[in-house]
């Protein structure tokens, strides 16, 4: 009897070592199983908003709008064209409130445009 005794314990104790074993692995396994995927921050990463890249608008005057060589004493008129393509990825709609472009390093006076006209926005049109 006293063989079975010493021989029950350490079967109780090779059990609870494999128990221990097998539940670790389970839960490691489970861990591995819970992730994502092809989620990032909860979402799947064909609904992120950001698709990527690094432009926002690209701009640039239309060809001879404004002409390469401008005669003096207003004899000439000309005017100033921007082709404005938004390769971003947010739609910007036209208007004042949503921006403008400003043409800077010109005297407005010198062609004929007072001071106090109107903001450069509500020249603004749209394609």
């Amino acid at each position: 009897m006293d063989i079975a005794k010493k021989r029950l314990p350490m079967r109780i104790l090779s059990f609870t070592k494999i128990f221990s074993l097998l539940l670790v692995a389970l839960l490691l396994l489970l861990t591995a199983c819970g992730g994502d995927g092809d989620k990032k921050g909860g979402q799947l990463a064909s609904e992120t908003p950001f698709i990527g890249g690094n432009t926002g608008l690209t701009i640039k005057f239309v060809p001879g709008a404004p002409p390469d060589e401008v005669t003096d004493n207003r004899n000439f008129p000309f005017g100033v064209s921007l082709q404005i393509e938004n390769n971003g990825e947010t739609e910007v709609q036209a208007g004042p409130e949503n921006g403008y472009i400003k043409l800077l390093g010109i005297n407005p006076v010198d062609f004929g445009v007072p001071l106090d006209h109107p903001a450069p926005a509500q020249f603004l049109k749209a394609p």
